[in-house]
């Protein structure tokens, strides 16, 4: 197991690159973005249309999830109170 983390890391590391410009404030991978502004916002106070048709989630503590790995769905971890804390794809 301790193998496969490390090859899996050492595989998909690469690929993360930070945007152009060096004030933009989102990180890019192949198939999923994060947004770094939105990190201690209220997820209600974030405008949630610019995902379009982009699928998400918003996982609160002790919220239920499905194990599978999708790489272009943004997660979204969140305070019960709503403050979003990490972004993540998959």
């Amino acid at each position: 197991m301790k193998y496969l983390l490390i090859a899996s890391f050492m595989i998909f590391t690469p690929f993360l690159v930070q945007a152009e410009n060096i004030n933009d404030s989102t990180y890019v991978t192949p198939t999923c973005e994060t947004y770094i502004e939105w990190t201690g916002k209220n997820i209600d106070e974030i405008d949630l249309s610019i995902l379009e048709d982009r699928k998400y989630r918003v996982i609160k503590p002790d919220t239920m999830v499905t194990m599978d790995y999708l790489p272009n769905r943004l997660n979204i971890q969140t305070t019960d109170e709503g403050i979003i804390l990490v972004q993540d794809c998959g």
